[in-house]
């Protein structure tokens, strides 16, 4: 069974790049940058993993982290500020997430959406970094 995705960044650039490599790797993802869209999806209970930027935009992803945290949904923040800030952004919900610092490996990426649990894993990030398979922060 493909475990199903959902991607939320509001760089196009990013998103098409990990949705294209999640699917060559048998998942299958649904991509899009808007939080309501993001928020309408998961209200369907249709998503095993939610991979989302900590910023939209204007916005912040904690209605969407706090949603999939209900529903026991494994949740990816990506971030490229600071860890910390990060942390201190999503307060009691770090604990329930997996941190990926942007420019993030997207082999890390992928197996952090294989894993089967929602249990909290936090990933150092110091030397994550591969001459291919990463991807920095394009503006959109």
């Amino acid at each position: 069974m493909r475990r199903v995705v959902l991607l939320v960044d509001d760089c196009s650039v990013l998103r098409s790049s990990v949705d294209e490599y999640l699917t060559s790797f048998g998942f299958h993802a649904i991509s899009t940058g808007e939080l309501r869209h993001a928020q309408r999806i998961l209200d369907k209970k249709l998503v095993d993993v939610v991979v989302t930027d900590v910023v939209l935009g204007r916005e912040t992803a904690l209605p969407i982290i706090r949603k999939a945290a209900a529903l026991n949904v494994r949740t990816i923040v990506t971030s490229a500020f600071v860890e910390e800030s990060v942390y201190r952004l999503l307060g009691n919900l770090a604990q329930s997430v997996s941190i990926l610092k942007k420019p993030f490996d997207l082999s890390r990426l992928r197996r952090q959406a294989s894993v089967d649990t929602t249990l909290p894993r936090m990933y150092p990030t110091a030397g994550a970094l591969t001459p291919t398979g990463s991807f920095y922060n394009s503006p959109a």
